[in-house]
């Protein structure tokens, strides 16, 4: 999709999310299983935003984060979904990485 996207619009622009996950919920009871895989998945979404030179916007740091202020389940309700709140942070921190990438200025 992404080699489809570059050769027949190759003004788009692209921004990659970093996936994300929490340990509550359904990853909490393999908290180890999902970790290696959300990590294995993150790894590959930035390698990506790389090689097609795409907007990377991290996700993780910022979820962690969060879990300072409030538990897991405040954010992503089944540690993978956001909540209206998750979805609040997603939003901040898409705004300030595009915002800084200088993309919506051109």
């Amino acid at each position: 999709m992404l080699e489809e996207s570059q050769e027949d619009l190759p003004q788009t622009k692209l921004i990659l999310c970093e996936p994300f996950i929490l340990n509550t919920g359904a990853p909490a009871e393999q908290w180890e299983e999902w970790e290696a895989k959300i990590t294995y998945y993150q790894s590959v979404v930035k390698q990506l935003a790389e090689e097609f030179n795409a907007v990377f916007v991290p996700l993780q740091e910022a979820f962690d984060i969060a879990t300072r202020r409030a538990d897991a389940a405040y954010w992503l309700w089944d540690g993978v979904h956001p909540t209206a709140a998750g979805h609040d942070l997603i939003a901040r921190e898409w705004l300030k990485v595009v915002e800084k990438s200088g993309l919506l200025s051109n």
